[in-house]
């Protein structure tokens, strides 16, 4: 008995399950500067970020709004407008 394997020729023209990150729906508002709030109010976002020893070391600034996928610049300690010292970093 003879088993043949599928050859990638069979799956070119299908469509691929997973692309990468999904196409943003929202506005564009990175242009505003970095926000701490969205314009819908809310003030937590999706943003791509990486840790060392249980604390974040670095983040992309580029992230989306949880609530209406709205395009934002996140905010750093340095764009605190009292000066990053006034978080306690």
């Amino acid at each position: 008995m003879l088993l043949r394997l599928l050859s990638l020729q069979k799956f070119i023209g299908r469509r691929k399950l997973y692309d990468g990150l999904p196409a943003p729906f929202g506005a564009d508002l990175r242009a505003l500067g970095p926000i701490h709030a969205c314009t819908c109010g809310c003030t937590m976002f999706n943003i791509m970020a990486a840790f060392e020893d249980y604390d974040i070391a670095w983040w992309h600034l580029d992230g989306t709004c949880a609530n209406c996928g709205n395009l934002v610049t996140i905010p750093c300690p340095v764009d605190n407008p009292d000066g990053p010292q006034a978080n306690g970093y």
